[in-house]
């Protein structure tokens, strides 16, 4: 076997992680060491707003080690491993648990004993790219949905991004109401996906049409999970629409200062002092094994449908740059070989 691959690495600088990568065509395999589960032909992988948030935080980027390729989750197939649960052939889900100098925009990854890798059914050859999407956004949207009994009414707010398009049909598969919401362009899709009502924030108050909502309905949300952050008074005022023992799950934490500063608020500011009054909960992690096995078993399962915007292997930096821009619907994946 060759000792070198082909990989879109980061090598540092100033700017963004788009503008800076650079096609290594000879960059080295990843190492198998006595941490290594497998290193994994990479077949398919999804791209995710964490890949260039580690990155263009320049301390983030140094103690990953530079270069470093991008990327946590994708398809592949085992091409080596170190465990007798695996053999060389198989198909394999794979989502890194934190951001690696061994990324998966590269011919080859490798899988970790803290990563989470799942053997996938042959069957799912045939749904590569929703496989390729089974890791950080739709574990994280397992996570944000745990412990709630069957028929819970839950509010998604960014629906129809990655996380928000996973958690309305997890939500859907496990016995919930969901309520989604989104704009104007995609309440068909919200509707074609399951959700049983959706908000369309573009025309008016958000606040205003959840609150109507539940007077309608007659009955309050037993949780709400926010994919945006956009809209803190939607926090704030969850007293009003969200059950006392109900959690506000935020998903995801923007790099901004400001943004920093009112998460900081929100998880520690008591309510007589005008803080929140329903228990904030931010969701950094994005679950492991049992979350990727349940992602894939859904795909496979037919109970998974995901708008996918693909890009081909030189078209990474674009790729991020139309994740960056906030208006993708549902996922991103890049096609990295056959």
């Amino acid at each position: 076997m060759s000792t070198t691959m082909f990989a879109w690495q980061f090598p540092g600088g100033k700017g963004t992680l788009e503008d800076n990568l650079v096609f290594n065509s000879a960059a080295p395999l990843p190492p198998m060491t006595k941490d290594t589960v497998a290193r994994i032909k990479v077949l398919r992988m999804a791209l995710n707003p964490i890949d260039y948030k580690a990155t263009e935080v320049s301390i983030g980027a140094r103690l990953i080690g530079l270069p470093l390729t991008p990327g946590m989750d994708c398809i592949g197939r085992v091409s080596e491993t170190n465990t007798p649960n695996l053999a060389v052939g198989d198909l394999v889900a794979v989502k890194h648990a934190t951001p690696s100098k061994y990324g998966v925009a590269a011919e080859y990854t490798i899988a970790t004993k803290k990563d989470a890798i799942v053997k996938v059914d042959e069957a799912g050859i045939s749904a590569l790219d929703e496989l390729a999407c089974s890791g950080v956004a739709s574990g994280t949207a397992l996570v944000s949905l745990a412990g709630l009994p069957q028929g819970s009414k839950v509010l998604i707010n960014g629906a129809s991004g990655g996380t928000g398009v996973w958690g309305v049909q997890a939500a859907k598969a496990a016995g919930y109401e969901v309520v989604a919401v989104c704009s104007s362009r995609n309440v068909d899709l919200m509707k074609t996906i399951g959700a049983d009502d959706v908000i369309d924030y573009t025309k008016g108050d958000l606040v205003t049409a959840v609150k109507e909502n539940v007077a309608r309905t007659g009955r309050q949300f037993d949780r709400i999970v926010d994919n945006v952050s956009s809209s803190p008074q939607l926090y704030y005022r969850a007293h009003e629409y969200l059950v006392p023992k109900g959690k506000f799950m935020f998903v995801g934490a923007p790099m901004e200062a400001s943004f920093i500063w009112k998460a900081l608020m929100i998880h520690l500011l008591p309510a007589f002092l005008g803080g929140g009054r329903r228990k904030p909960v931010r969701i950094l992690g994005n679950g492991e094994d049992a979350e990727l096995k349940r992602s894939t078993e859904l795909v496979l399962e037919g109970k998974i449908t995901l708008p996918i915007q693909k890009f081909a292997l030189h078209q990474l930096p674009e790729g991020y740059r139309a994740l960056k821009t906030g208006r993708t619907v549902g996922k991103i994946i890049l096609h990295v070989s056959d």
